[in-house]
C-alpha cells in the first residue's frame, strides 16, 4: 500500500513542478529540446505530442513544458489565455507493475482524506479505449493559486499508469472543457 502512496505523491510533485514552471504569458509551443516529436495534426491550430509512450493532440497556442525520465514521462500544456488553465498527461513505468484497482482505490481514498479536497464526481470511465477512472474535485491551495477545479482521468495498461489531469480556476474550467475533451479524445497509448 505504501508504494502506491509513494506514486501518488510522486505524481503530485511532478504536476506541481509542471504547473510552477509553466506560465500563461507566452506563446511558446515547446520549451524543451529533443523531447518527443511534434507533428502537425489535421487541424491547423493543433499539434501532436509523441512521447514514445503516448500521443496527445493539443492547441498550438498552449505552452508545452515537457519532462522525460526513464520511469516518468510528463507532458504538460498551459493555456496562454486563461491563467493557470493546465492539462497534463503522465506515463508512469514503475519497477513493480501497477494494478488498476489498487491504484484507483488508494488514490481515491487519499483524496477523500485530504481536508483541502472536495470531491464533485467520481466513477468509472474510459481512457484510450481502456478501463479507466475519472475524479473531479476542487482543491483549496494556499497562496496565489486559490481554489482550483481538477479532473483526473487514468488507466493502467500492461502494469503502467497513464494519467491525464486538467486543472483550472472554477470560472475557467467549463470555458476550456470542449478543447480539453478533444485533447483527451486524441490521447493514444503506444
Amino acid at each position: 500500500m505504501k508504494r502506491f502512496k509513494k506514486w501518488t505523491v510522486l505524481l503530485a510533485v511532478a504536476f506541481v513542478i509542471s504547473v510552477s514552471t509553466a506560465g500563461c504569458t507566452t506563446n511558446v509551443v515547446n520549451q524543451t529540446s529533443n523531447v518527443g516529436n511534434q507533428t502537425s495534426a489535421s487541424s491547423a491550430n493543433m499539434t501532436t505530442y509523441n512521447s514514445g509512450n503516448f500521443t496527445i493532440t493539443y492547441p498550438k497556442s498552449w505552452m508545452n513544458t515537457t519532462n522525460r525520465a526513464r520511469t516518468l514521462d510528463t507532458f504538460s500544456v498551459t493555456c496562454t489565455t486563461k491563467n493557470n488553465t493546465f492539462l497534463g498527461a503522465v506515463f508512469v513505468n514503475s519497477s513493480t507493475p501497477i494494478v488498476f484497482s489498487t491504484y484507483t482505490a488508494t488514490h481515491v481514498e487519499d483524496m477523500q482524506n485530504d481536508s483541502n479536497v472536495t470531491i464533485i464526481e467520481s466513477g468509472n470511465a474510459t481512457l484510450a479505449g481502456n478501463q479507466g477512472y475519472k475524479l473531479v474535485y476542487t482543491t483549496n491551495y494556499s497562496g496565489t493559486l486559490g481554489i482550483r477545479k481538477t479532473m483526473e482521468l487514468w488507466t493502467v495498461k500492461d502494469g503502467k499508469a497513464y494519467i491525464i489531469t486538467y486543472r483550472a480556476r472554477p470560472g475557467d474550467y467549463d470555458v476550456s472543457a470542449d478543447t480539453v475533451q478533444k485533447m483527451i479524445d486524441s490521447f493514444k497509448i503506444k
